[in-house]
């Protein structure tokens, strides 16, 4: 199976679901699995000069044309890749360069002024489409919204079965870039395969702790390789409904949003507390009732009883503030996954302390996703859970973690596969920049 047949299996399958929520001015509004589907097509029906593995870019913001742009480049036979919205020009250069794609899609005027300046530099280049209105004019520049005034071509619809026939499980499906500890992004080449392969092991990973959890609440740009997987093929294999947040983390109600659970990266949950801290700093034993809730939660974690006087003290700290922060979230959400950079252990204590089950993942680009996540019930922030099902860690005398396995890249784009580089073993693992160690043949221990 490819990427396609998955895609239209389960556009097929849930039809009716609710797969996406969004907020359009200022009012909510939806979209079911058909419907998306249909936008999808919409951009396949668009281009009409994309062959397959033609190189696309998405450089936008999270919004829901994003989602079913991305989706109908997939659909269309193409390579999806993206730049992340706070890219600085020098970064978002870079990528383009590197990638040299077809059709880029932007946001906004500042965007299309940076294609427009480097455009002929880009040998591969025809079209940009732009999201937002924007004046500038020219026959290189589509407003996003000619998709759906554009003749419809019935040959264009008929692509897409024909796309899922010619792809190729080890075809590159998308190219997405991450810095590491380099001082320019990598393209790196994730292939239907491997983007599969993730989606089975995530399914496997969280069978029991996802049950009944129907919405998932996105807060982190798609164009990372956490909510690429987490947030959009994770959530289509199950027929989930994914919430697009606003922007703003002041802007983010839980109690209207609904989550069950959240991906999002460390900068996010610091965020959080923040702003937690900001509404409720004031208020009088604030500290005091953090420090309870710490109290709490050690024990908890290590399975003993409570002893008589703290347990007096945590209630009076639940009716005086903590309470009162869980009723910001709401009573649907279950838990915070944290993947990227490792969670600092100040924001992770608090949000435990606050009563957030708050967990920790290690997610590699390189890896298609989460490599290891921990489940409900760990203590250690750096002990990070089992490690997913298709991958193989080990530690090499350098200290570093080594992988392989279904979910692992074959290389970066422009450069060398990693078997014929340094940074694979004589048995096939890839080394990564992540000191670690394996425990217990399959508990993963960053640092």
């Amino acid at each position: 199976m490819n990427l396609n047949h998955f895609l239209l299996e389960k556009f097929e399958a849930y039809d009716r679901r609710i797969a996406l929520e969004y907020t359009k001015d200022g009012q909510k509004a939806t979209l079911t699995y058909r419907d998306l589907k249909a936008k999808a097509l919409r951009v396949v029906n668009f281009l009409f000069g994309l062959e397959p593995q033609d190189r696309t870019l998405i450089w936008s913001q999270n919004r829901v044309e994003w989602v079913w742009t991305s989706l109908g480049i997939l659909l269309g036979g193409g390579i999806h890749s993206a730049i992340k919205p706070d890219a600085t020009d020098e970064e978002a250069i870079h990528i383009l360069k590197d990638l040299d794609p077809k059709f880029i899609f932007v946001e906004n005027q500042q965007q299309l002024d940076l294609v427009t300046r480097i455009k002929d530099q880009l040998p591969s280049f025809e079209k940009v489409l732009v999201y937002e209105e924007v004046e500038q004019q020219a026959d290189w520049i589509a407003p996003f919204s000619w998709l759906f005034d554009f003749k419809t071509r019935p040959e264009a619809f008929g692509t897409i079965h024909e796309v899922a026939e010619l792809n190729k499980e080890d075809d590159t499906a998308a190219i997405l870039y991450t810095k590491g500890r380099t001082n320019s992004p990598k393209g790196v080449l994730l292939s239907h395969k491997n983007i599969l392969s993730s989606v089975t092991a995530l399914n496997k990973h969280f069978e029991k702790q996802m049950t009944g959890m129907t919405r998932q609440l996105c807060v982190s740009s798609l164009s990372g390789i956490l909510p690429f997987m987490a947030d959009l093929y994770f959530i289509f294999a199950s027929g989930r409904t994914l919430v697009l947040a606003p922007p703003s983390i002041a802007d983010q109600s839980y109690i209207e949003l609904k989550p069950n659970v959240v991906f999002a990266n460390p900068g996010y949950y610091d965020q959080l507390r923040e702003t937690i801290v900001d509404q409720f700093s004031a208020k009088n034993k604030f500290s005091w009732a953090i420090e309870v809730g710490k109290q709490i939660r050690e024990i908890q974690y290590e399975k003993k009883s409570i002893p008589a006087m703290l347990g007096v003290k945590h209630n009076l700290a639940k009716k005086l503030i903590l309470n009162k922060i869980q009723q910001k979230f709401g009573d649907r959400l279950r838990f915070l996954i944290s993947g990227g950079d490792p969670i600092p252990k100040e924001t992770a204590e608090f949000l435990r302390a606050c009563g957030l089950n708050i967990l920790h993942a290690y997610v590699l680009t390189e890896a298609c996703g989460i490599v290891s996540c921990n489940l409900p019930g760990r203590k250690e922030l750096s002990c990070i859970g089992a490690i997913l099902s298709g991958l193989e860690v080990k530690m090499e005398d350098s200290g570093l973690l080594a992988l392989k396995g279904t979910q692992l890249s074959s290389g970066y784009w422009n450069q060398a596969p990693f078997a014929t580089s340094n940074s694979y073993t004589k048995d096939g693992y890839f080394i990564t920049d992540d000191a670690g160690q394996v425990i217990e043949g399959n508990i993963l221990e960053l640092g």
